[in-house]
């Protein structure tokens, strides 16, 4: 297709031998405001975004934005010629040639323009057509990108599915039959929803179809799903309370985030929604040449990924196509015309690392810096001498960086790097489990610890004493820190990172897992002035998230909230942190003196370790605050005897405490590789498991990593303090005697719950006999 609109800015329109028919440049212009002005084309100037017309009646020139423009019909007639046995235009080859195709274009205004195109070209302008007359006259039109709402050119899909045989009749008749019960629904979304073509078969007919992408319209996605009933009117009330948070976030990504509802989910409403097609890269054949047009650096900044090339267009999977500014800078860089499809953004990191190959090559970089270290090192003393200037030279930063970054793509919560007599380990604690990245070489270690000092900023030279430091890498593009401690011990140096996800963090208590019951009696718990609510289990069992999300839920009450803690891990606005330094003297205890004249309404308390701790906290609680804490006990009665064994008098702990949640995390089953797991009849009695029940557990996949297994659920058990378990602590009851209180009192135990869990296929029964309690 040879004939194009030219860009001349201020001049006459240009002209070739081919484009004889536009030297007269007699048009006819429909603008936006259903204004109509006829008369000669000055100029049409694309990069300036303007258009100049010779008025016909008074002769005087306008210039009209484009964006104020809906199409320009060119009025003199394009002469039709005879090309072997069919027909063609003025100065095409008989290749060129297309058959007459239905044309409609609707407008943003409401408009629709629609008929039979000769031939049709879509450019970075706008889209051209050549339009049949009853009188079997051709006429050029112009409409640029901006008038465009939406278009098709060819047959309607259902007509294109049913010319290739990928849909009959009578099922197309039925697709059309409930498309007219709702008429704000078209037809590709019905045939989605009723599973007629796979993804990849309805993304190729709409690309035949030549529809438009809706980048720019707004979508309110959280309406769309409680209309398809996939949340509820809560669920988007809370997650609209956590945007508030994080205003970065849409709200569909934070309904992901908190397990509301599944990427999948998300991704067929939006697809349904917008009438586009979804697709699962893992399945879809890529083109190279889509490749080619982006670079990786694009598509990792902008979460897309180029899939193929179509009649001039490049189609890119985005997990959010109403994205105007992602579609700019993609058909800017590309210099085509962008389709956009719908992808998970799991499932568009997978097909950049596959089909770009930037997957971390963690093993080539310890290669090179172990070559690099033992060319430069030769003995202990000039190993020591060096370790300040090696650690800032390539390739120890390149490796350290990449550590971490591979660290945050597998999830990990916390990065190991483990001397030993002659090699160093490097392990990931990956939902919960030590996961063994490599061994290397000692002769690393002093180099990549002071690498890690220095991001920290802590003192290199020291290595006789321990030290902690926080790093933050903007380059990862999220609100990911690292909280950095490095331990002296015979063997060298050891360094444990912890990975720290600040919006992963500050979740609501729906999104924690916990039963329907449980969360009424905690939010009532929460609505109280006073009292203490502790939360208790192992170090990495969930206590600081079950804690902010107690917070999130108090965030927006008008209240004063103060925290004391050590670490501050996740910074929130709303709630003055305050960090303690023991170093200095600056205990919980003392914090809480302070804290005390600064008249609180809320106290968090990061853990509560000794008695003078305690018995502030529950003064504060008997004096009008409410106290929320961590205690280190192994299930939810072993608080009540713990405060006990710390001195503190039954009934000032009677009157305060108003609850008590123990808690452990379960890694959760993948559920793309679950299976029976097999189990020995000792395993279910000591569960006291039915013989004919069946459980299930990740074979372990591409998806999980072979593990099996992929993300954690928490289970918990949760005391609510009533009249019997008050009772019980008066009389100074065993710890036995108060679980069974507890458990009258409705209190499912942790063990228990865990189960029902694996009833559910949520986790496996090794997962359960390993957190049991009793």
């Amino acid at each position: 297709m040879t004939t194009q609109l030219i860009d001349l800015p201020a001049a006459p329109l240009a002209v070739t031998a081919e484009e004889e028919i536009l030297s007269n440049a007699k048009v006819g212009v429909w603008l936006t405001d259903d204004e109509y002005v006829e008369g000669n084309l000055l100029f049409l100037s694309i990069g300036e975004g303007q258009i100049g017309v010779r008025e016909k009646e008074t002769w005087e020139g306008i210039q009209v934005p484009l964006d104020k423009l809906r199409y320009v019909q060119f009025q003199l007639p394009i002469p039709a010629v005879i090309a072997g046995n069919g027909k063609g235009l003025a100065g095409l080859s008989a290749d060129d040639i297309e058959i007459d195709k239905s044309f409609r274009v609707e407008f943003h205004d409401g408009n629709v323009i629609e008929g039979l195109t000769r031939t049709h070209q879509i450019d970075s302008a706008g889209l051209h057509l050549f339009r049949l007359t009853n009188d079997n006259e051709i006429h050029r039109l112009y409409v640029p990108h901006t008038s465009i709402a939406s278009h098709q050119v060819g047959p309607l899909l259902g007509d294109a599915l049913i010319e290739t045989q990928q849909l009959d009749a009578e099922t197309l008749r039925e697709a059309i039959d409930s498309q007219s019960k709702s008429r704000d629904k078209r037809l590709g979304e019905y045939l989605q929803e009723t599973a007629v073509v796979s993804a990849d078969e309805l993304h190729k007919y709409l690309n035949l179809t030549g529809r438009e992408t809706l980048a720019g319209r707004s979508v309110k996605i959280g309406e769309a799903l409680i209309k398809e009933g996939i949340i509820t009117e809560g669920q988007l009330e809370r997650a609209l309370k956590a945007q508030q948070a994080d205003r970065s976030k849409k709200i569909g990504q934070i309904l992901v985030d908190h397990e509301v509802i599944s990427a999948d989910q998300l991704k067929l409403t939006l697809a349904r929604k917008l009438g586009i097609p979804a697709l699962e890269l893992r399945k879809y054949e890529v083109q190279p040449e889509a490749l080619l047009l982006l670079p990786v650096t694009i598509c990792q900044a902008h979460n897309v990924f180029p899939i193929a090339l179509y009649q001039e267009r490049l189609v890119v999977a985005t997990d959010d196509p109403t994205n105007s500014e992602t579609n700019d800078i993609v058909r800017f860089i590309s210099g085509r015309h962008i389709e956009f499809v719908i992808s998970t953004p799991d499932d568009i990191n997978w097909a950049i690392e596959k089909h770009y190959e930037v997957s971390i090559d963690i093993e080539k970089n310890f290669t090179d810096a172990e070559r690099d270290q033992a060319e430069k090192i030769t003995d202990e003393e000039k190993a020591f001498l060096e370790n300040e200037k090696l650690s800032k030279e390539q390739p120890i930063v390149k490796l350290v960086n990449e550590i971490l970054i591979d660290s945050v793509r597998r999830r990990a919560s916390d990065v190991i790097v483990r001397p030993l007599s002659e090699r160093v380990q490097l392990l990931f604690r990956i939902d919960g489990v030590l996961t063994e990245i490599r061994n290397f070489s000692l002769l690393l270690l002093p180099a990549i610890v002071a690498r890690i000092k220095i991001m920290g900023k802590m003192d290199m030279t020291e290595r006789k004493l321990p030290q902690d430091g926080r790093i933050h890498m903007p380059e990862l593009g999220k609100d990911i820190d690292f909280r950095v401690s490095a331990m002296p011990t015979v063997k060298g140096e050891s360094v444990v990172i912890r990975v720290l996800n600040a919006t992963a963090a500050v979740e609501s208590i729906t999104n924690l897992g916990i039963e329907e019951l449980d969360e009424k009696n905690l939010q009532h718990m929460l609505q109280r002035n006073n009292g203490v609510l502790l939360v208790t289990g192992p170090t990495g069992s969930g206590k600081t998230t079950t804690l902010y999300a107690c917070l999130h839920e108090l965030i927006g009450r008008n209240l004063e909230i103060l925290s004391v803690e050590d670490p501050v891990e996740y910074q929130i606005d709303e709630v003055e942190q305050i960090q303690i330094n023991p170093g200095i003297g600056y205990t919980f205890a003392k914090a809480l003196k302070h804290i005390l004249r600064h008249n609180p309404d809320v106290i968090m308390i990061g853990e509560i370790r000794d008695r003078e701790t305690a018995s502030i906290a529950l003064e504060s609680a008997l004096t009008g605050h409410l106290v929320l804490s961590t205690l280190h006990t192994k299930n939810a009665c072993g608080a009540l005897t713990r405060f006990i064994e710390m001195g503190i008098e039954p009934y000032v702990l009677s009157s305060t405490l108003l609850g008590v949640v123990a808690q452990r995390l379960v890694r959760r089953n993948c559920e793309h590789c679950l299976k029976e797991e097999p189990m020995d009849e000792s395993l279910r009695e000591e569960l006291g498991i039915g013989e004919n029940e069946v459980f299930y557990r990740g074979a372990g996949c591409k998806e999980c990593d072979d593990s099996g297994y992929h993300g954690r659920i928490m289970t918990y058990e949760l005391l609510r303090v009533d009249e019997g378990i008050r009772e019980a602590m008066l009389s100074d009851s065993p710890t036995a005697l108060l679980h069974q209180r507890a458990r009258e009192g409705g209190m499912v135990p942790l063990t228990q719950h865990a189960l029902e869990l694996a009833r559910r296929k949520l986790t496996s029964l090794t997962e359960v006999y390993r957190i049991r309690l009793e």
